[in-house]
C-alpha cells in the first residue's frame, strides 16, 4: 500500500502541473505562433534529413557493389597469376602458348617471366585465359550466367517461397564468390602464405582436397565465412534452390556438408 507521503508527494505532483498549464494557457496568444512556425520548421528539418538518409544509403549500395566487383575481379586475377606461376615453373625451359590472353596482367606477366628465366609473355589483353594446370578445371568455371525468371519459376512454389529471382541471383554471386576465395588460397604454394589465419585456411582445405578429386566444392563453413554468418533456414533454401537448378550438388563426408559446382556440360547431361 502507498503511504501517506506517498499519497502527498503524487498530489503536489498534480499541483505542479495544473500550474504549468494554466501559466502556458495564461501566455498562448504570444506562444501559437511560434509553436507553428516551430512545427512548420521541423517538418522541413525531417524531409531534410529523410532525402540526405535517402542519399546515403543509395551512396553506400553502389559503393558496396563497385567494391565487390572490384574485390571479385582482383583475385580472379591473382588466382590468374598463381595459375601462370605453376605453369612457368613446371616448364622452365619451355614456351608457353596461350590461345586467348590474360586480362590486365600484362605488366605483372612480363616482369615474373622475366624473374623466372623465361621468355616473355607478349600480346595479353582483355580476354579470358585458357591456361589449365595439373589437370584442374579452369577457375572461370565459377562464373555462370545468372538464374532467369523463366528457370526461377521452373523451381516449385513451395520451394521458393517469398524468395525473388534478384535474392537468388545475389546469393548465387556470393557462392561464386565462396569458391574463388577458396580456391584462391588453395591455389597458392606453402611458402608464399605469410598470414598465420590463412595458413591454417590453407592446410585445411588441402586436406578436404583428396575427398572431392577433379572436382570443386566448398562446405557451409565457407558459405559462412564468406557471409560473417551462420547458415539460416532461408539461406538453406536458397541452398536448395540452387541443388534444383543443378548448380551445385550437396553431399556430407566426416560430418561435414559440402556442395560441388556442377559443370555446365554436366547440367545439360
Amino acid at each position: 500500500m502507498e503511504t501517506i507521503s506517498e499519497k502527498i508527494s503524487k498530489q503536489l505532483q498534480k499541483v505542479q502541473l495544473l500550474e504549468d498549464f494554466f501559466k502556458i494557457q495564461a501566455q498562448k496568444k504570444d506562444l501559437a505562433p511560434n509553436l507553428l512556425k516551430l512545427n512548420s520548421e521541423s517538418q522541413f528539418v525531417v524531409d531534410i534529413l529523410q532525402s540526405v538518409a535517402s542519399n546515403i544509403d543509395e551512396f553506400e549500395s553502389n559503393q558496396v557493389q563497385k567494391y565487390q566487383n572490384i574485390l571479385r575481379q582482383a583475385r580472379i586475377n591473382e588466382l590468374r597469376m598463381l595459375n601462370l606461376l605453376e605453369k612457368l615453373e613446371e616448364e622452365p625451359t619451355g614456351k608457353v602458348v596461350a590461345k586467348e590472353p590474360l586480362r590486365d596482367v600484362k605488366y605483372e606477366t612480363n616482369r615474373l617471366a622475366q624473374n623466372s628465366s623465361v621468355k616473355k609473355i607478349q600480346n595479353y589483353s582483355k580476354e579470358k585465359s585458357p591456361i589449365v594446370l595439373s589437370g584442374r578445371a579452369l577457375f572461370e568455371s565459377f562464373e555462370c550466367t545468372e538464374v532467369s525468371c523463366e528457370l526461377f519459376q521452373a523451381i516449385p512454389k513451395y520451394m521458393r517461397g517469398r524468395e525473388t529471382v534478384e535474392d537468388l541471383n545475389l546469393f548465387l554471386k556470393t557462392i561464386v564468390q565462396c569458391f574463388t576465395d577458396k580456391y584462391s588460397v588453395m591455389k597458392k604454394r606453402r611458402d608464399h602464405i605469410r598470414n598465420p589465419g590463412e595458413m591454417e585456411l590453407w592446410r585445411m582445405f588441402r586436406e578436404q582436397e583428396p575427398l572431392f578429386k577433379n572436382q570443386k566444392f566448398i562446405t557451409q563453413g565457407d558459405i559462412a565465412r564468406t557471409l560473417d554468418r551462420m547458415i539460416d533456414r532461408k539461406l538453406n533454401a536458397r541452398l536448395q534452390m540452387l541443388r534444383h537448378l543443378q548448380i551445385i550438388q550437396e553431399t556430407r563426408k566426416n560430418n561435414t556438408i559440402f556442395y560441388i559446382w556442377i559443370n555446365q556440360s554436366q547440367r545439360l547431361n
